[in-house]
């Protein structure tokens, strides 16, 4: 849990910064925000082609540096500041929406239904590696502007549903706070899991329900109250 909040809150402090920059001055900001975003994608090709060459570790070298993982953030800070420049007014004939959808279903579907395997060549698993998260980084966000300009239809009425509202305010900390359920889970385990598609559900369940019931306690432990002083440090009217 340490390493992900040190990688995550550096990585948040870093984007919080660079979105108050765009807001500023938009061209120096927007620019020096491509910038990072192409120096964090080559991050990606050299450490991923470095892993396939068994010249670097994966989880040393990759999962838990924070440049590795900028990219995802930058792609929400441009669809931010994007929305703010146009005020979610957005118009768009209807081919033009069947093509945006068709593309965004692409690529919310290809990072998750294409697999790397042993036979693919070197080049292919850099590439795939390498670009899989941006693709569904850009496939979340097409999603959410399509919704915040009108054109979400029945994804945008899901989406909406006050079910999630709850489950909105925990997101953060869960992802905080998976890593230490997920360890639990292995460490407590005194036989190997079969693994077949049962078994892998029941333990995600089981994971999902332990991280949200903990973030749960957390939430109302140190969030509301942080939140409630907020509003009485704060005036409303600068808030």
């Amino acid at each position: 849990m340490w390493t992900s909040a040190q990688k995550n809150g550096g990585l948040t402090l870093f984007t919080s910064t660079t979105s108050w920059a765009d807001l500023q001055w938009p061209i120096p900001g927007t620019m020096f925000l491509i910038v990072c975003m192409l120096g964090s994608f080559g991050s990606l090709v050299y450490t991923h082609t470095m892993v396939q060459q068994g010249e670097a570790d994966w989880y040393d070298d990759f999962y838990i540096k924070p440049w590795c993982r900028y990219t995802p953030y930058a792609i929400g800070t441009l669809l931010g500041y994007i929305m703010f420049k146009t005020k979610c007014n957005v118009k768009m004939s209807k081919p033009i929406v069947v093509v945006y959808w068709a593309i965004t279903i692409a690529m919310l579907s290809w990072p998750i239904w294409v697999s790397t395997s042993s036979w693919f060549p070197k080049e292919a698993y850099v590439t795939y590696e390498s670009t899989r998260r941006i693709g569904f980084s850009l496939g979340v966000s097409m999603l959410i502007f399509a919704c915040t300009t009108g054109y979400g239809g029945m994804v945008n009425t899901f989406l909406s549903w006050r079910f999630f509202i709850p489950l909105t305010r925990l997101t953060y900390i869960s992802y905080l706070l998976h890593p230490i359920v997920l360890g639990f889970f292995q460490y407590n385990s005194h036989q190997m899991i079969y693994v077949n598609d049962t078994n892998v559900v029941l333990y995600a369940g089981g994971v999902m329900f332990y991280t949200l019931a903990l973030s749960f306690i957390l939430t109302l432990v140190f969030e509301v109250p942080m939140l409630a002083l907020e509003k009485v440090i704060i005036p409303k009217a600068k808030q």
